[in-house]
């Protein structure tokens, strides 16, 4: 069988993709599995502060970093995810722990901090205490403070500290924050990032990592981390993961990416199953998604994603084993 992988960002940083893709397409080639292959893609891109995952993360509207990730082995369905979890620097390999070493698939908050935080005494993978905030990011989070406060809405927000948590939330009751969102929606970019691969064993595996957006409220918890939204990996089907797809259109149309897989498990190519995932969003929510804002594997070890549809785009870059990286934006 042949190996092939593929990776996605709501980015126009070329090098980073080449570089997580490349990092994933060397383990394979030294016969890793894809699930290695899959972490260490995710990994990379986590440790460049291009991207919204990892360092680099938005700030939340309560000046927090909280992060969500998952994992998938297609050979035997196993997964593991987090969501909301602050301090850890890698949470794709967070999530691989708890697909490995428990029984669960999810786990969030304090719960996976405190799971993080055990295995970092021991495992030199999970490093724990660490702030993700660079200097953009955090400047990027007062532009949004500021943009709130100049919309007239949240006169409060950089009054007393105590009153900032209670506005917010009044705001979201209220219905005035999404508007806030949507006018202001340069600040809050979607940066997802997500990884699909084939192994030589015919193994596949997906995985997605995000830091959510600027405007993020505490607790909302997106699309990654979701085992069939955010990624999804079934050795009858192939493999299927997504960035730059909000999480709650995503949610709401029952997980994209497992509907891919679905469509590649009757035999449609990775790119026929990203393009009518694509169709049947826009059909059913008029949502238009990103062109490489789904990628995949098929059984074949074929690459895709949507590129059909007329709509913004983002990076996508693949490799195959006998063929050099690709990098389509």
């Amino acid at each position: 069988m042949k190996w092939a992988i593929i990776a996605n960002a709501s980015t126009r940083d070329r090098d980073g993709i080449l570089k997580a893709v490349n990092e994933g397409a060397e383990a394979l080639v030294r016969g890793l599995s894809a699930v290695d292959a899959v972490e260490l893609s995710i990994r990379s891109m986590e440790d460049n502060p291009v991207f919204d995952a990892g360092t680099g993360c938005d700030i939340n509207l309560f000046g927090l970093i909280l992060m969500d990730a998952s994992i998938m082995d297609g050979s035997s369905l196993r997964a593991g995810a987090v969501g909301s979890v602050r301090g850890v620097k890698n949470p794709v390999s967070l999530a691989r722990r708890v697909m490995d070493r428990t029984s669960n698939v999810l786990l969030v908050g304090e719960g996976a901090e405190e799971f993080a935080k055990t295995l970092a005494s021991y495992d030199d993978a999970i490093v724990v205490g660490y702030d993700s905030r660079t200097v953009d990011k955090r400047r990027k989070y007062e532009r949004a403070i500021q943009a709130l406060i100049d919309c007239g809405v949240a006169k409060e927000i950089l009054g007393e500290s105590p009153s900032t948590a209670k506005t917010i939330c009044r705001l979201l009751i209220d219905g005035k924050l999404e508007a806030v969102q949507n006018r202001y929606g340069e600040l809050s970019d979607h940066g997802t990032v997500s990884a699909s691969a084939l192994d030589v064993k015919g193994n596949f595996a997906a995985g997605a990592s995000t830091g959510g957006w600027t405007f993020a409220i505490p607790g909302r918890i997106g699309d990654s981390p979701l085992i069939g939204c955010g990624a999804y990996a079934d050795n009858r089907a192939g493999a299927a993961s997504t960035a730059s797809i909000r999480g709650e259109e995503n949610m709401r149309l029952g997980g994209l990416t497992r509907r891919v897989c679905d469509l590649m498990g009757e035999s449609a190519s990775a790119e026929q199953a990203t393009n009518k995932v694509t169709e049947y969003a826009l059909d059913r929510l008029d949502l238009v998604l990103k062109r490489g804002s789904l990628v995949a594997i098929d059984r074949k070890g074929q690459v895709g994603f949507n590129g059909e549809h007329e709509a913004d785009s983002i990076s996508v870059g693949f490799r195959e084993e006998g063929r050099e990286v690709s990098i389509l934006a």
